[in-house]
């Protein structure tokens, strides 16, 4: 199952990190990770990835940093994008944990916050 992360608008820089599974590397391996929108904009919602990562044997994990933008004080339903990892070169199979993930970003401001309705008709 793909891997999902849930971020806020709050929190602009987030981390997802990809890992080795428990086969150890025997070389290096080189990968790309990249953004692709799904409900989400780049460049409003969150700044473009596109990263190139190399695991070496004894290395493990590798984070990548999602940078979410700024809190825009509208009410929105929740975006996501897709986080996409492919090999560039190395072996084959890896060992890498390679799945693609999705990153849901959560609005900074609830929604009854911005409208307060209320307890009853009469307080609106």
């Amino acid at each position: 199952e793909q891997p999902v992360y849930i971020f806020s608008e709050a929190t602009t820089d987030n981390d997802i990190c990809i890992t080795t599974n428990s086969t150890p590397l025997t070389g290096s391996v080189e990968i790309t990770v990249q953004s692709e929108d799904i409900s989400a904009s780049v460049n409003s919602d969150y700044s473009r990835v596109l990263q190139r990562l190399t695991f070496t044997p004894g290395i493990t994990t590798k984070c990548v940093r999602i940078e979410i933008q700024g809190t825009d004080m509208q009410c929105e339903i929740e975006e996501s994008i897709l986080i996409r990892i492919d090999i560039i070169t190395g072996q084959k199979h890896a060992g890498l944990f390679l799945q693609n993930a999705t990153v849901i970003i959560t609005d900074a401001v609830p929604f009854d916050t911005l409208y307060n309705f209320g307890s009853s008709a009469g307080d609106l």
